[in-house]
Formats: structure tokens, sequence, C-alpha cells
């Protein structure tokens, strides 16, 4: 991968390289160093995992490493990065996440009714956390509700969430890999995930509720516990909970007006605007 690297900084020139996976940043300064550059092209960093940090990401050469949370800056301090070289800003999402759609319309758009409560379950681009598994189990219970499937690039998930569609009274839309997730979290009551960085912080920035279903050991542990001590949505071991919380969801009452407000004091939606104007800083850019 070094060479790798080293043939598109020759091919690419790039001003500044700016690293938002893992293990891309020890190979960039890496292929830096063999090619006696280091220091000349700027390196950023930017943490994409919210609270328990793999080691990986610490990269202490990098000109900046930026962490979403101070729990992840903490941890990069303690594997090694200069806090001089350390700054703490939220996840960089798309900025659409911020802008307000008309609910109404959307629904119209996509065929789903206004008056019924919407659960939307999603598992990551890819489709994880037995979406299938969960619809049946929706569906089986009888809820009224309505439903959102998203599949990611899951072609065979998909088709099995069709074929349970046109077989059930359950109303399901269901929807691929879809560039319209900021406007179905905005039309719907409640998510049903696993514990992703991204897909929690997309979650709050449309003050949605969660249900976390499933989780990566060791590196979304802390995001399952921040759910959980910030009181911003339900954590399930087993998925026959989720049709008791959302019973109670669909009684109204106070419990999910509580949860809003508090996912409404930690909505940010500007990560990717403010990690925008730091690579065009003079710092970077002179």
């Amino acid at each position: 991968m070094r060479g790798k690297i080293r043939e598109l900084i020759i091919q690419k020139k790039p001003d500044i390289i700016l690293s938002v996976f893992a293990l891309s940043g020890r190979i960039v300064m890496d292929a830096l160093d063999g090619m006696n550059l280091p220091g000349r092209i700027p390196v950023i960093v930017v943490v994409v995992d919210l609270f328990t940090i793999h080691f990986a990401w610490a990269e202490p050469r990098a000109n900046l490493v930026i962490a979403p949370t101070e729990e992840a800056k903490d941890q990069l301090v303690e594997y090694g990065v200069p806090s001089d070289r350390l700054l703490v800003s939220e996840l960089p999402i798309n900025p659409r996440f911020s802008e307000e759609i008309n609910p109404v319309d959307f629904r119209k758009e996509i065929d789903l009714r206004d008056d019924l409560f919407t659960v939307m379950i999603m598992g990551g681009g890819d489709g994880a956390g037995g979406i299938d598994r969960t619809v049946k189990i929706l569906k089986k219970a009888r809820l009224d509700v309505q439903v959102i499937a998203v599949a990611g690039r899951n072609k065979r998930l998909q088709n099995r969430l069709n074929r349970l569609k046109d077989k059930s009274d359950l109303p399901i839309r269901v929807f691929g890999f879809t560039d319209k997730i900021p406007e179905l979290m905005s039309i719907s009551d409640v998510l049903i995930t696993k514990a992703g960085p991204m897909t929690l912080t997309e979650a709050i920035s449309k003050e949605l509720p969660v249900i976390i279903v499933g989780w990566v050991p060791g590196q979304e542990e802390g995001n399952v516990q921040y759910v959980k001590s910030s009181n911003l949505g339900y954590v399930v071991r087993k998925k026959s909970e989720i049709v008791g919380i959302l019973r109670r969801l669909i009684d109204g009452g106070s419990e999910l007006d509580t949860i809003k407000a508090n996912i409404r004091e930690r909505r940010r939606v500007l990560g990717a605007q403010k990690i925008a104007n730091i690579v065009m800083s003079d710092s970077f850019q002179s």
C-alpha cells in the first residue's frame, strides 16, 4: 500500500492529504517519509469513531488529528498523539441533514400515510443487523405502524424485504442504497439500527430516537453507553423487546418527548463545514 500511495502522491501532487480511515494515516505518513516529504504536504486525520478509539487512528506524525469527542481526544493522547496536534469537532455528516423538508409532501412522494407511527430500520450501507427479521417481528406483532426498511447495497436483503412486503398487511416501503436518508429520517418517529457512529450522528441531527439492536464489540460499545447514559433511545439484546418499546411510544405520553429533548441538546450538524474551514485555513494553505 505504501508503494501505491507514493504513486498516487506523485500523480496527483496534493496540497493537503485528508485521512478518514483508521489505517490510512500511518500508510500515508510512511509513504511521505520514504519520499523524504514529511512536513511538506500537510496530513490531517479525521477520526470517525465516537468514543472507543482503535489504536490505528493514532498517528502522532500527522499535522492535525481531529477527534469527534473529548473522550476520543483523551484516548488519542494516551496513544501518543501530541495534545497540541489534536482538535475536537463533531463528525462530518452530509450538510443535507441540516436542511428542513416538508414531511407531508415527502410522505406523499414515497406513498406513506401521515397518520401512522413510522418506524425506520437500517443497518448502514451494507444492510447489516438482520433487518428482515426485525420486519417479521413487527409484522407478527400487528402494530399500528408503517415501516421504512433500508437494505443498502445488500441486494439479497432487498429482495427478501420486497417479498415480505408483497405478503404482508404491514405497510412497508423498501429502499436499497439511497441518497434519501436525510428525508427518510425526517419523516420517521423512531430508528431501529446498529450502533454505528455515522448513523447515530445522523439520527441525532434529525432529533430521531433510536433503538439499538446490535454493535461491534469494542469499537461501538462506547456508542451504546452514550445512548444509554444520555437517554437518546433504547438498547435491546433481544429483538422481541422492540415490540414493547414501540407499543409505549405509539400510545403517546411524555417518554418520546423526553428523549427528543435530550437529543436536541446534543444536536450538531456543522462538522463537515468546520473541517472544511480548517483545511482551507491559512495554517494549511500557506
